[in-house]
């Protein structure tokens, strides 16, 4: 079936890539939409609720810098600083900044704004009633937006006689597309991508064929580029992690994005085995004066931990004139340039700044035991060929 040349995309789309409109795979779709014409939907529930996100995340992000400054108070002896005027004039040019981005994106498409008329609010209380998708069990009230932009999507389908690609990682709204044939579910923006590049470049699927049998190429350079990403420990920002090494990538997800010649972009999902040397105070045995803002821990947690990662990134590779063998590969683009590791290095008790506990000296406060991780499923370096 081909695809709905109609789109609605849900709110947790633009959350997932953080309003960033300028992110690889956000310019990728916008182009292939251009070639397409696609018209995008709209509705009423969804506009105020990117809007009511913007605004909060926006506040957010200003908090992060007050925040900031709090902890750290010698940054405002950094020349590149903002003065406190500056600090709480930036949540509201923060939202004008990405509203800005957000009303340029619209401008890519042709934009039907749909609002309620269509919709029988009697059927969306049964719904909820029947806790019919997109409500479920819990926290019902919290659907009703959904329900709007569902009911307001197949209003808009039966009245144009056409169907609508609903692109949304939420599973009660990949649900409820399940009960009306108008709506179309796709679970992300490169899947849908994917299919529209499809109709127009058949070579997708010998791509994806080499992807699946032969993806060592990729994988090399995903291990080699992974390791130039910043890391901090999530206990404590402030800590050190050095010593990065990957021990295995598996390639979990891939999304042919763009074919230009023999040079294809691919959206690609992985999986990261890797270790990594990390130190930081222990906050178990901290010792804090909020009077004189004095922070100090009497144990450092240093040591070798090893952690997993599970990453998006876009990639452009080159095949040769089959399409059946990677030529080239360029770098790694990550989603988010920052991995947290969660794993808890020992007490270093060698560190020259404390000597090991005596019988005089009191054993610090047990930790509590970090929840269960899954182990890495193999040490090697040798990359796993899979796909999905």
């Amino acid at each position: 079936m081909p695809t709905p040349l109609n789109i609605l995309i849900d709110t947790c789309i633009f959350d997932q890539y953080g309003y960033n409109f300028s992110s690889p795979v956000l310019e990728t779709f916008v182009a292939v939409a251009a070639i397409k014409k696609l018209i995008l939907i709209l509705p009423d529930a969804i506009e105020r609720e990117i809007r009511r996100h913007i605004n909060e995340k926006s506040h957010e992000a200003a908090s992060a810098l007050k925040r900031a400054r709090r902890d750290a108070p010698l940054l405002s002896k950094w020349s590149h600083w903002q003065t406190n005027e500056v600090i709480k004039a930036a949540p509201a040019e923060i939202q004008t900044k990405v509203v800005g981005d957000w009303e340029q994106f619209l401008k890519n498409f042709k934009v039907e704004k749909i609002g309620y008329d269509g919709i029988d609010m009697a059927e969306i209380m049964d719904w909820y009633d029947r806790h019919r998708a997109p409500f479920g069990e819990g926290q019902k009230q919290k659907e009703f937006p959904d329900a709007f932009a569902i009911a307001s999507a197949v209003a808009y389908c039966k009245k144009m006689n056409a169907k609508v690609a609903v692109v949304s990682s939420d599973p009660d709204l990949r649900r409820a597309c399940g009960l009306h044939p108008e709506l179309l579910h796709f679970p992300d923006l490169p899947a849908l991508t994917e299919a529209l590049v499809a109709e127009l470049k058949p070579q997708i699927f010998a791509i994806k064929e080499t992807l699946r049998a032969h993806p060592e190429p990729l994988l090399v350079q995903m291990n080699q580029d992974f390791t130039e990403l910043g890391f901090y420990p999530e206990e404590d920002v402030n800590g050190d992690v050095s010593d990065v090494e990957v021990k295995h990538v598996r390639l979990t997800g891939a999304r042919v994005l763009e074919i230009h010649g023999h040079e294809c972009t691919v959206a690609i999902h992985a999986r990261v085995d890797f270790s990594a040397y990390v130190s930081y105070g222990d906050p178990d045995t901290m010792v804090v004066d909020s009077s004189e803002d004095f922070r100090m821990a009497i144990f450092q947690r240093a040591g070798t931990v090893t952690e997993r990662a599970h990453v998006s990134a876009t990639i452009t590779l080159e095949f040769d004139d089959t399409w059946t063998t990677i030529l080239s590969v360029g770098h790694v683009k990550f989603e988010d340039q920052y991995v947290a590791v969660e794993s808890r290095p020992p007490i270093d008790y060698d560190s020259e700044e404390m000597d090991e506990p005596t019988d005089d000296t009191p054993d610090p406060p047990s930790p509590d035991e970090p929840p269960d991780r899954e182990p890495p499923d193999d040490s090697s370096t040798a990359p796993e060929p899979s796909t999905e």
